[in-house]
């Protein structure tokens, strides 16, 4: 049982990931479009982009897949949690940290 909870944690926590950094990568350049009137860099990193075209384009993709990513970790672990009525597999805390739902954990 342990096993199949490893491997469904590992495909909704992956597959959620994955739709989060897909939709998150077309949100933003539609917004690049919208604010710059052109289409993002597709590779930031070649000589013809500007600097601060591409700079700019680094933070904000990696800040908006980062949070997108965090987002939608947390909400596959919930929808498990509800689901299974425990922690995904990882998640749990050590045992004798004493955690209560919707409290953080103290600091070590």
């Amino acid at each position: 049982m342990a096993v199949l909870a490893k491997l469904g944690w590992k495909i909704l926590g992956a597959g959620s990931g994955v739709v989060a950094r897909i939709v998150t990568k077309k949100l933003l350049a539609t917004v690049w479009g919208a604010a710059k009137g052109t289409r993002p860099p597709a590779n930031p990193k070649r000589v013809d982009v500007s600097w601060q075209e591409a700079v700019s384009w680094t933070i904000a993709s990696s800040a908006g897949v980062g949070v997108a990513s965090l987002l939608s970790q947390r909400a596959a672990a919930g929808w498990w949690r509800k689901a299974t009525g425990s922690l995904p597999p990882g998640f749990t805390p050590p045992a004798d940290t004493p955690a209560r739902p919707g409290h953080p954990l103290p600091r070590a």
